[in-house]
């Protein structure tokens, strides 16, 4: 066989059609890494609407499940509101808050003040709930999610009578408060409990809970901070967020500050990160700990951690910032106890009374509302350490903030605007009127809603639709243009590193970043050759996405438009991966030639190089495909092959720094173009390299009567691999003729490296006939195997040797009949083993060639230009394992 197979494994990101998508719980998840990243059109949001005046003042985040936002009031009333409207559908009253006996605090009355929770159909609220004029207990109640009935209720006040500290729950239930965020796992309601603001009295931080199932299911639980010796207290479970959960199971909470001042005195789980068995929750020590080297003077300066909820990060770590503005970067397998941080560094610009609430996470960021700021931390590569990225203080937004449509989101500090930042460059992008807020006022983002509960109502600002799962997005092209094929020398148009720059204005592209670039009408500096014209209708770039940290997706486009729903190639963390990118050209400010390059998560550089481009007028056969069926394989380095141009019967791999002439049309190669071809469209596949090497085919230089020289290689690259991988990319290549065969050259960098290339058609010169014409379209997805993607093979996810017949014709904007070629990017997904995919016209043999080559648990791309069949399908074979596909088509030939 030749098809080749590929023993690596990344991972990365790829797009999804955007499903429903809830938000049941305080920033989304128990990670509460307040990130939606299934809105797209929460990038540009607009007023939908604002709930009429509801019976108390808003402190929880508005949840969303379905067509249902959930409020919560300090009147004890638990609101549904109608997603599409604001208007009440019902609402529950659990009883009087409390209003007298409130010792030190600042919210009266307390009624709800901490965020419920959705699990089951079922809303878990607590309230506050006064008996007499000294007499109160903290209610636990379950809600029906449909109706507002209540299911049943519970005392879950602690009965602490008993403890090192000497202090009954009787005395300090006068100055404890419920504000942390409710949370549900192992079929368990989870409370956090704390102090008044003011610190007043001998309370304890508590983290209570009940089965979810209600009375008869369990009995209560909890733990306590700040119980180690007679007299200690304090130590208030108390930020916004509540908890967090890490994915193997454990709880996590940050604790205040507590009386233990002295560094004489015991470490009393106070001023920490504290992780918890929601098993096996006890009084006593917990599972494990950390505090900062400081926490003693911390406690003495009111400068608690626990000011903000652990945020749950990728890789074991965990991110948490308090009151000194100082973060500290955590591993939950081993928290370190006193001073065993991974990493510290001043986030805050602010040292005192700076971060409160929670933080958000999205693509390698951490995002921080601190008190005269906007902060966003990179972490690093290895995630053990992390740097600042921006600091956004011009539109102070001091509230926790939230992540949705590739923006930060965060209330102003003045309460009246929410306010959209860019993720990537902290550029303030939307300031949005609001009612109000309270304080640590959080955005909620879900179903294509931004909700702000502001004061005593809810407000809500819609997003633009998702996209079609299937179908063109043709904001920013017109009616497709026939279009003829102009080879060129490889040139490069776009280096965002500033030590090789090309157009490398603002660096590296951040998360949710777009980059708009021109390619039509621009030369590099110092380049002499042929570019690309403002005329031109499309452009064929070779991109590459340069050591991205976190894994990520990018998206190529004409510019002006909506970015689609399609990726261009996957990276995945640390990767420097490229792939061939078809793209019509849009406009910027009113001016042609220019496309937009759109990047998902994390921050990444990316670099484009320009093979050729489309232009619409002509005439005769010049620059007409002639696809081939089946593919012809014209080189092959290795000697385990028959016999080629290439290997001679024996391998000849290339050497560091070398140049191979490769015959790629007529002559020897098997390709019949009759000298016809000025440019062939090749799969090149580098095949295990003994060093990281990039690969670079271009044409070269006639010599008269003396066969053409390959001399220096331009400075492009169409592959960028590390050493032993096998990693496949299409190159569509300027040929130079000689003596009726056509050749191009193939450069390695370092060290020694197999070639593969595999023509998959070629381009007329002019003095040929019966090409194909070609159209360029926006991105648009064909197919997504992936369960819920929303196209026609969704959960067709391929078997060992399965074969799926894909019907383009008629898909979108493609015709239904005359079709002659498809161009489309084609994405492996996560097989279950090494493998191989190849395309062909349905109907066929497959071929003996392969067109994607992919790792376990891998995302790759590759363009394909496959001829279609008479019946409008084609076909994609998988080798072994199990494995999903995604096409997203740009163009097709007729």
């Amino acid at each position: 066989m030749r098809r080749l197979l590929l023993a690596v494994a990344v991972c990365g990101l790829l797009p999804i059609s955007a499903t429903a998508a809830d938000w049941p719980t305080f920033h989304g998840d128990n990670s509460r890494q307040g990130n939606d990243s299934g809105d797209p059109g929460l990038a540009n949001p607009a007023a939908a609407w604002t709930s009429p005046q509801l019976d108390g003042q808003l402190y929880a985040e508005p949840l969303v499940v379905g067509d249902q936002v959930v409020a919560a009031t300090e009147n004890n009333t638990v609101y549904s509101l109608d997603a599409g409207s604001g208007t009440v559908q019902w609402s529950t009253h659990l009883g009087a808050p409390r209003t007298t006996a409130i010792i030190c605090g600042d919210i009266k009355p307390q009624g709800i003040t901490s965020t419920p929770v959705v699990d089951g159909g079922n809303v878990y609220v607590v309230a506050n709930i006064q008996t007499g004029p000294s007499s109160f207990f903290f209610e636990l109640a379950s809600l029906s999610l449909a109706t507002g009935a209540v299911n049943w209720t519970a005392n879950i006040d602690p009965p602490d009578n008993s403890n090192p500290s000497g202090v009954t729950w009787s005395t300090e239930a006068l100055t404890m408060e419920d504000r942390g965020a409710l949370l549900v796992t192992d079929s368990r309601v989870f409370v956090p409990m704390g102090g008044n603001d003011g610190d007043c009295g001998s309370y304890h931080g508590y983290v209570v809970s009940y089965p979810e199932a209600g009375p008869g299911a369990g009995s209560l639980a909890w733990w306590a901070s700040t119980e180690v010796d007679a007299g200690d207290s304090q130590g208030a479970d108390w930020a916004a967020g509540g908890l967090s959960v890490d994915p193997a199971g454990f709880l996590y909470v940050g604790t205040g500050n507590s009386n233990h001042t002295s560094s004489n005195d015991r470490y009393d789980y106070s001023d920490g990160v504290i992780k918890l068995d929601p098993q096996s929750l006890a009084p006593g020590a917990p599972l494990d700990y950390f505090a900062p080297s400081t926490w003693a003077q911390d406690n003495a300066g009111d400068a608690d951690l626990g000011s903000t909820t652990p945020l749950q990060l990728p890789n074991g770590r965990i991110f948490e910032v308090g009151k000194s503005g100082t973060g500290y970067l955590l591993n939950s397998a081993a928290l370190g106890h006193i001073g065993g941080q991974v990493a510290a560094h001043q986030v805050c610009h602010a040292n005192h009374d700076a971060a409160f609430g929670t933080l958000a996470y999205a693509g390698g960021i951490v995002y921080v509302g601190c008190s005269d700021g906007l902060a966003a931390v990179q972490l690093s590569c290895g995630d053990d350490d992390f740097a600042p990225l921006w600091y956004q203080t011009a539109a102070v937004a001091n509230h926790p903030p939230t992540v949705a449509g590739g923006l930060v989101w965060s209330v102003s500090s003045g309460g009246g605007q929410l306010l959209g930042f860019s993720a990537g460059t902290g550029a303030l992008a939307h300031s949005l009127p609001i009612t109000g807020s309270t304080h640590f006022t959080t955005p909620t983002a879900a179903d294509a809603l931004l909700l702000v509960a502001g004061g005593t109502r809810v407000d809500a600002f819609a997003g633009d639709p998702p996209p079609a799962a299937s179908g063109p997005d043709t904001s920013s092209t017109a009616t497709p243009t026939a279009s003829r094929y102009q080879p060129l020398s490889p040139y490069r148009v776009l280096d965002t590193r500033a030590a090789s720059c090309a157009q490398c204005d603002g660096g590296a592209l951040g998360p949710g970043e777009t980059r708009t670039i021109q390619v039509g009408g621009y030369a590099p500096p110092g380049f002499t050759g042929a570019t690309v014209p403002t005329s031109a209708t499309a452009v064929v770039l070779n991109v590459t996405g340069v050591d991205d940290c976190v894994g990520t997706y990018l998206t190529v486009f004409p510019a002006g438009g909506a970015v689609p729903p399609t990726s261009s190639l996957n990276p995945g963390p640390g990767q420097v991966i490229p792939n061939l990118v078809t793209v019509a050209l849009g406009t910027s400010g009113g001016s042609p030639g220019y496309v937009g390059i759109f990047n998902a998560a994390g921050s990444i550089d990316v670099v484009a190089d320009v093979e050729g481009y489309y232009q619409s007028g002509g005439s005769g056969s010049a620059g007409e495909l002639h696809a081939l069926s089946p593919p012809v394989r014209v080189c092959d380095t290795r000697g385990t092959e028959p016999a080629n141009p290439c290997n001679g019967g024996g391998a000849q791999p290339l050497g560091p720094g070398e140049s191979r002439l490769v015959a790629v049309a007529d002559g020897p190669t098997g390709v019949i173009a009759h000298g016809d071809a000025s440019a062939v469209v090749l799969n090149l596949t580098a095949v295990g390299g003994t060093a990281g090497t990039y690969l670079t085919v271009y044409p070269p230089a006639a010599s008269g009567s003396a066969p053409p020289t390959c001399g220096s290689p331009p400075l492009a690259s169409n592959l960028n691999l590390p050493a032993y991988a096998v990693q496949p990319n299409r190159v569509i290549a300027q040929v130079t003729e000689y003596q009726g065969t056509g050749y191009v050259c193939v450069f390695n960098d370092l060290g020694s490296i197999d070639v593969v290339l595999d023509v998959d058609g070629w381009f007329g010169n002019g003095s040929d006939s019966g090409g194909a014409l070609f159209y360029a379209s926006n991105p648009f997805r064909v197919c997504d195997t992936r369960g819920g993607s929303g196209t026609p093979c969704a959960g067709g996810t391929l078997g060992p040797g399965e074969v799926l017949p894909l019907p383009v014709a008629g898909a979108g904007p493609l015709p239904a009949a005359g079709m002659v070629a498809l161009a489309a990017n084609f994405t492996a997904v996560a097989g279950s083993s090494p493998t191989f995919l190849s395309v062909y016209p349905d109907a066929s043999t497959p071929p003996a060639t392969s067109d994607l080559n992919s790792g376990p648990g891998q995302i790759i791309a590759n363009l394909g230009i496959v001829a279609v069949a008479p019946d409008g399908i084609i076909d994609i074979l998988n080798d072994l394992g199990s494995i999903d596909v995604v096409v997203d088509a740009v163009g097709w030939f007729a």
